[in-house]
């Protein structure tokens, strides 16, 4: 029988802690484990070298839209992360944990056509996860980012620019809230307070 795959949905809204608990993850699953982040994706397509160059062509023509605060278009990055996915399977990783991804229902639908056909040739396992904070956490969390690049002569990151972090959450609001609710409603949804988290390493 061939190895089984696991596959981690990590979902929620900017700052609330996806990325920083998927690198915890990783490093406690090890080397036959990769994470996936949609936003890494395209940053690399964008600048055009290491894994992610091959998509430069495919995705530059939402770049705008991108830095303002949208979305790629389902299609296109439900279709990439197909791609990723096997190049990685065939790579002999067998642990993919994923941030930020899906984000809309059409997404959702996709993804679980995608684990589907995993199906039939590997055994699969499949968690959603969603780290829970408030719109004025997530706020803070940016603007504290831009102060500490303020302070070190930084320039900040395009996400934690006070625009770019509004109409995000609006994003999330009106495209990714009711996948999550569409998860929750099928019981296939573990929401986790993320400030509770925070809380507990800190002790």
């Amino acid at each position: 029988m061939a190895d089984a795959l696991h596959f981690i949905f990590i979902n929620g809204k900017g700052s609330s802690g996806k990325d920083t608990q998927a690198e915890l993850l990783i490093s406690a699953f090890g080397d036959k484990s990769k994470r996936i982040s949609t936003g890494e994706i395209f940053w690399g397509a964008m600048k055009g070298s290491g894994e992610f160059a091959r998509y430069h062509e495919r995705l530059t023509s939402y770049s705008d839209q991108v830095r303002r605060g949208g979305y790629i278009p389902d299609p296109v990055i439900v279709e990439i992360v197909r791609e990723v996915v096997t190049g990685y399977i065939l790579e002999g990783k067998r642990i993919f944990v994923f941030t930020g991804f899906p984000r809309t229902e059409p997404q959702l639908v996709e993804t679980d056509k995608m684990l589907r056909e995993l199906e039939g040739m590997y055994p699969v396992s499949v968690n959603y996860l969603q780290f829970e904070v408030s719109d004025e956490i997530s706020k803070g969390r940016a603007e504290g980012r831009r102060l500490a690049a303020d302070i070190k002569g930084l320039t900040p990151r395009p996400d934690d620019l006070e625009v770019t972090v509004e109409r995000r959450l609006e994003a999330f609001r009106t495209l990714t809230a009711p996948m999550l609710r569409r998860l929750e409603v099928e019981g296939r949804l573990i929401t986790i307070d993320a400030f509770e988290l925070w809380a507990l390493k800190k002790v």
